[in-house]
């Protein structure tokens, strides 16, 4: 015969309660808790959706120029192109902290002096933990090649 003596420490549940119900429950709060940060953060705005649209695309431009398959009227357009996505990137960057990051990355990458250099990056470290997506991405690859934590 079973022990009816109930526990000190044992809970009333409702009586729909049951265990496969509470196991359910504890799962989904440990895949909630192990969603990556950017998950849980807010939706991007329409503007830095716009942003990461156009780095997409600058992105896309450059590899299809860098393969070499263009033929040189094609790279002077996809040039032209290039130019008219970052003019737009800067003209955004007082808005957004995402077209700062694009505008300081695309810097960084392109520049020659180091003390320049050492100004967009302390820029971007700074920005960081604004930035989301493939522009968080290429700013945690360029600040790593440089040895410098975000």
């Amino acid at each position: 015969m079973p022990n009816a003596t109930p526990r000190a420490n044992a809970l009333a549940l409702p009586e729909r309660t049951d265990r496969r119900a509470l196991l359910g429950v504890a799962l989904a709060a440990g895949a909630a808790a192990a969603l990556p940060a950017a998950a849980l953060s807010p939706a991007l705005s329409p503007l830095d959706q716009h942003i990461l649209k156009l780095w997409s695309k600058q992105k896309e431009i450059v590899r299809i120029v860098e393969s070499g398959r263009l033929s040189p009227t094609e790279c002077e357009q996809a040039d032209d192109h290039y130019c008219a996505l970052v003019r737009q990137l800067d003209e955004k960057i007082d808005k957004s902290p995402m077209a700062l990051g694009a505008i300081l990355l695309l810097a960084i990458e392109d520049g020659s002096d180091e003390a320049v250099f050492g100004l967009h990056r302390a820029a971007l470290r700074t920005i960081r933990s604004h930035l989301r997506g493939a522009i968080a991405n290429d700013a945690d690859r360029v600040l790593a090649q440089h040895g410098e934590a975000a």
